[in-house]
């Protein structure tokens, strides 16, 4: 059976030309990498648009239909609220985009041994 606890002879130059962070060092982040706080910048837009368009229709649908009652103002103002949310998460995303494009780039690695 063959040894798969490490790189094959033939991919040992390979192995050793891509730089490598020591053992028990953690491996530094670039600069820019994605988090949590990345995370939310991308999903409160979709979200909050996608449940501003489900609100209001819904509370337009309800209003439309004659009914009664305070629901279907609540579900347009609500869906409103979630629209504001939307375009000023996106501005805000647009925003981060704009400055992390126009932020130095680190240099590139030297080239590896042939």
């Amino acid at each position: 059976m063959a040894d798969l606890s490490g790189p094959r002879p033939e991919d040992r130059a390979d192995f050793a030309a891509v730089p490598h962070a020591p053992a028990g060092k953690p491996v530094p982040r670039r600069p820019g990498a994605a988090g949590p706080a990345a995370a939310l910048l991308v999903l409160t837009p979709a979200v909050a648009a996608s449940s501003a368009v489900l609100l209001l229709v819904l509370g337009y649908l309800l209003r439309g239909a004659g009914l009664t009652g305070t629901l279907s103002g609540s579900l347009m103002s609500a869906g409103w609220v979630l629209a504001l949310v939307a375009v000023l998460g996106a501005a805000v995303a647009l925003g981060v985009r704009r400055r992390t494009a126009a932020a130095p780039r680190p240099p590139a690695l030297p080239p590896g041994p042939d």
